[in-house]
C-alpha cells in the first residue's frame, strides 16, 4: 500500500492510500469519503492550478504598491505616450500633459518614465507568464500520480 498526498498552496488537498502501484489503478484514486474518483487528469489540473496561483501571487507582488485607480490609468497613459512619441503633439497626450504640468516636469520626461515603467512591467509579466505556461505544459506531459506529486515548479520564476 502506498500513500499519496497532493498539496495546493501548502495545504493537503488529497491524501490517499492505494493498494499496489498507482499506475496500475486505471480508475484513478478516491477521496477520503470514497465518493469521488480522481483521475491523473484531475490531479494534473489541480497541480496546474497551484502553478497559476503562484504566478498570480507574483503578479500581485509586482503591483502591490500601486492603487487600482493608477493601474486603471496605465493603458491610457501608454496609449497617449505612444501617440505623443509618434507626433510630438501635447494634444495627443492630454492626461500625460496635465500630469507633467502638475508634477513640474516636461511632457517628454513623463513620456520617457511611462515607457520605462511599461517596459519593466512587460518584462516581468512576460517572465511570469512564460514560467507559468512552461510549468503547466510540463505537468500536462506527466503520466503518473507520483510524477505529478513530485513535480517541482519552484524554478524559472523572475525575482520580483
Amino acid at each position: 500500500m502506498k500513500q499519496f498526498t497532493l498539496y495546493a498552496g501548502g495545504k493537503v488537498v488529497e491524501q490517499e492510500q492505494v493498494y499496489g502501484d498507482s499506475a496500475m489503478c486505471p480508475a484513478g484514486w478516491t477521496d477520503t469519503t470514497g465518493q469521488t474518483t480522481r483521475t491523473i487528469e484531475n490531479i494534473k489540473t489541480l497541480k496546474q492550478a497551484e502553478v497559476s496561483a503562484y504566478a498570480k501571487g507574483l503578479r500581485d507582488q509586482v503591483v502591490k504598491a500601486i492603487s487600482v485607480g493608477e493601474l486603471a490609468s496605465w493603458s491610457i497613459k501608454l496609449s497617449e505616450a505612444s501617440k505623443y512619441a509618434q507626433t510630438g503633439q501635447a494634444s495627443d497626450a492630454p492626461m500625460l500633459d496635465a500630469e507633467a504640468v502638475a508634477r513640474g516636469i516636461t511632457l517628454a520626461e513623463l513620456v520617457g518614465k511611462v515607457g520605462g515603467n511599461a517596459t519593466t512591467f512587460a518584462g516581468l509579466e512576460a517572465a511570469i507568464a512564460g514560467a507559468d505556461g512552461r510549468h503547466r505544459d510540463a505537468i500536462k506531459t506527466l503520466t503518473t500520480f507520483e510524477e505529478v506529486a513530485a513535480y517541482d515548479f519552484s524554478t524559472g520564476w523572475p525575482e520580483v
